[in-house]
């Protein structure tokens, strides 16, 4: 593969974690808001519901059986850890791989 696409294919992948990073991010506020009783989610809404698949079932996934050890009373902090798996180690993995490809 040449230079100029694996480049592409790199800023493509990190476009896409830190959109997806977004989008972690803005659903722990919600499902904190909604914890503490500031707003309430109406999970018949469309974009609640956008928001909810494209979350849904990766923390479970990635954390499996030892998701109930990140429960600090009735908020869930797993999601906030995941976030911060993403927002700083798959960048550097992925970048760590790309450097070794382009050598």
């Amino acid at each position: 593969m040449s230079t100029s696409v694996l480049l592409f294919v790199y800023k493509v992948l990190m476009q896409l974690i830190r959109i997806y990073s977004f989008v972690w991010f803005i659903w722990i506020v919600m499902s904190w808001l909604n914890t503490f009783g500031v707003v309430r989610i109406n999970y018949y809404n469309q974009l609640i519901q956008i928001l909810y698949s494209i979350t849904d079932g990766v923390i479970d996934k990635v954390f499996g059986r030892f998701r109930e050890k990140f429960v600090v009373g009735n908020m869930d902090l797993s999601p906030l850890v995941f976030l911060f798996l993403l927002y700083t180690i798959l960048p550097r993995a992925i970048t760590a791989l790309f450097n070794m490809l382009l050598k």
